[in-house]
């Protein structure tokens, strides 16, 4: 799901004549604990809020920009190995946390079209 969503974004992107500025954090919540994948050592307290706009937002997470579909998938791969595993009866390397996947986009202004448009 991730590929192919982040392929249609950067392509949207692309075709826009907007300025847009992509950034993504990774996040695992594992046994009521968030963790922040994308830093090196976590130590902060991640929490969820309720923004005034009735957004949802993790506090204290690392965000990286992000410029094309590829760079999310290697930032997605790269956090996989951070994840908490276990084993069960059925699989010897389960992951039994949930993935967070979140992006962000910022769109600044329209730029002009020219005459050769």
């Amino acid at each position: 799901l991730v590929p192919r969503a982040t392929q249609e974004l950067f392509r949207l992107i692309a075709e826009s004549t907007a300025s847009c500025q992509v950034q993504m954090n990774v996040a695992e919540i594992y046994n009521e604990q968030i963790k922040d994948l994308l830093s090196a050592e976590d130590k902060a307290r991640h929490d969820v809020i309720c923004s005034s706009s009735g957004e949802a937002v993790l506090t204290n997470m690392t965000t990286k920009s992000v410029h094309n579909a590829d760079e999310v998938e290697a930032l997605v791969w790269e956090t996989m190995r951070h994840r908490a595993v276990d084993s069960t009866l059925i699989h010897q390397h389960s992951s039994r946390s949930h993935l967070v996947i979140s992006l962000y986009i910022t769109v600044g202004p329209t730029a002009p079209l020219s005459s050769e448009q």
